[in-house]
């Protein structure tokens, strides 16, 4: 989960998938599975997002993990928070990325941000989604980004505060 700090405050980078690989058009978190030579879930966020986005690794301050999760196919995120300085110079792997997007920080720590989306072709189902402008959050992405915001909430809540 990369966030992106500028003099305005920080946003959060996306892509978009590219239609040649699985869940194509989704929108998500630069990411993917671990290669044998990954030390760690760290390197591989910082390993992904340079193959996916041409993120300079070095460019990027680990700040840690939110907790695992586990989509319904089993599969394990573990999400990485790390914070990328400015300048950006990057560029979508055209296999796997169609578009880099960035989302202000302040819409994922937002509650009304996020919706409750329901389907009826053959049966109802609830799901949460997360839009802003072009960009729709939905599956393991927006499950995450909600993650993120309940950790931040509750450091938020238990942080000391000096103010009278």
């Amino acid at each position: 989960m990369p966030l992106v700090e500028h003099t305005d405050g920080l946003s959060v980078l996306l892509t978009r998938r590219s239609v040649d690989i699985s869940y194509p058009g989704q929108v998500c978190f630069p990411g993917g599975r671990a290669d044998p030579e990954d030390a760690s879930p760290e390197a591989t966020a910082l390993r992904e997002a340079h193959e996916e986005i041409g993120l300079d690794p070095e460019s990027v301050r680990i700040l840690g993990r939110l907790g695992d999760y586990y989509t319904q196919s089993a599969f394990r995120i573990t999400p990485v928070v790390g914070l990328v300085r400015p300048p950006l110079e990057l560029t979508p792997s055209p296999r796997e990325v169609t578009e880099i997007l960035e989302v202000p920080l302040q819409v994922l720590t937002r509650a009304k941000s996020y919706r409750i989306w329901r389907t009826v072709p053959e049966r109802e189902q609830a799901f949460y989604a997360l839009e802003h402008g072009k960009v729709r959050v939905t599956g393991p992405t927006v499950c995450v980004a909600m993650g993120f915001y309940e950790a931040l909430a509750l450091w938020v809540s238990s942080a000391p505060c000096d103010i009278p």
